[in-house]
């Protein structure tokens, strides 16, 4: 990485790389690289939005993610996908911060400078403002396509109107994840002056729910599903998939700054999601808690974990008939277990006499598994 990347002043101590901040840009990049490989396959061009794309790198040249993407894109275009055919990830990078748009600017110039315009675009402004200019692009751009596309929304600050969220995941194949800035919200719940930036954030025209769930014991968490059950409502974004959410509680903290939320309209989209949380987190619990991690209560610690999630699959899952991938998607935007380990619990009922698994007309069951085998729960 040659070349001074900065043009203006470039303040470096902001921009050291802290250890959530590097957990967190892990599942991006985890997912990203799972997300282009599978849509690759059937599809040779995808889009990734970075809405609040940074400067691209931190202090001691640890990449952004910007450059996260676009190595990622690098590496998808020279592999190919199964048939070896190029996978063409357009990268869309959107920052209003003019010292860190012409730095990232430079830097990309720097290391892509024959995919500017092509593989990467980048652009100075709001993100809500300069994403709508782009939907409405003339000269058949790549931006009005219905091609599978993915947005990385971390803000310094408040996140996006609600609003904006649904319009983005209205597109079935649309996939986000996003930084809920639970601390900011939790600590401008009752401020006036913030007040209409809050009722768009959770898309509504009062905030007297909010204001009731910060004064409980729990405010932190409670904020949080608020907010999940406001982006999964049919008057707020319609997302049909949430994942359970990610705390992040950096070193210097004892408390809970932000939440990493998946969002995506496809049942295998949620798995995925959950998986790369589950893959990068360093608990049970999908979290990374910095130097407190001590502090922590595993939910299951010290009792039999699958008769656990046996249990509470019996009790939650309110659908008679369903398959395996059902409910394990059912279990993916509401706890942190793996596929094993619902499989296992599954067959824990089974063993129970809670459920029966009907194989397929006309196929046999192998062994303990599953397939699109109907399984039906044996509830009085």
């Amino acid at each position: 990485m040659g070349g001074n990347h900065v043009s203006g002043k470039a303040d470096n101590s902001k921009w050291i790389l802290e250890e959530h901040t590097e957990r967190k840009h892990r599942v991006l990049s985890y997912y990203l690289s799972i997300w282009s490989k599978i849509l690759g396959e059937n599809n040779a061009n995808l889009i990734y939005w970075d809405f609040f794309a940074g400067r691209g790198d931190y202090s001691e040249g640890e990449p952004g993610s910007p450059l996260i993407a676009m190595n990622i894109s690098k590496e998808r275009y020279e592999s190919g996908n199964s048939l070896g055919r190029p996978i063409s990830i357009t990268c869309v990078f959107i920052e209003e911060d003019k010292n860190c748009y012409y730095y990232l600017q430079n830097l990309l110039r720097d290391l892509y400078p024959d995919l500017e315009g092509d593989r990467w675009h980048l652009f100075h402004g709001d993100c809500q403002k300069k994403y709508d200019e782009l939907q409405i692009s003339e000269n058949d751009s790549i931006f009005t396509k219905r091609i599978p596309q993915f947005f990385f929304l971390d803000p310094y600050g408040p996140i996006l109107p609600l609003e904006m969220l649904k319009r983005i995941m209205a597109k079935p194949r649309h996939e986000m994840i996003l930084n809920f800035m639970v601390e900011w919200i939790n600590r401008f719940t009752t401020d006036k002056i913030q007040e209409n930036n809050l009722k768009a954030i959770f898309g509504v025209e009062n905030l007297s729910v909010l204001r009731d769930i910060q004064v409980t014991e729990n405010p932190i968490p409670n904020i949080t599903e608020y907010y999940i059950s406001r982006l999964m409502a049919d008057d707020g974004a319609r997302v049909k998939y949430v994942t359970r959410p990610f705390e992040m509680i950096p070193d210097r903290r004892q408390s809970t700054l932000y939440y990493i939320l998946g969002c995506t309209n496809n049942p295998l989209g949620i798995q995925k999601m959950s998986e790369s949380m589950r893959a990068i987190s360093n608990n049970e619990d999908y979290s990374y808690r910095g130097k407190f991690e001590y502090q922590m209560t595993l939910e299951f610690l010290g009792r039999d974990k699958i008769k656990e999630i046996a249990d509470w699959v019996f009790e939650n899952y309110i659908e008679t008939e369903a398959n395996f991938e059902l409910i394990y998607t059912f279990c993916c935007g509401r706890q942190t277990w793996s596929r094993s380990e619902v499989r296992d619990a599954i067959l824990q009922l089974e063993r129970n006499g809670k459920l029966v698994v009907q194989p397929k007309s006309g196929r046999k069951r192998v062994g303990n598994t599953f397939s699109d085998h109907t399984i039906v729960f044996q509830r009085e």
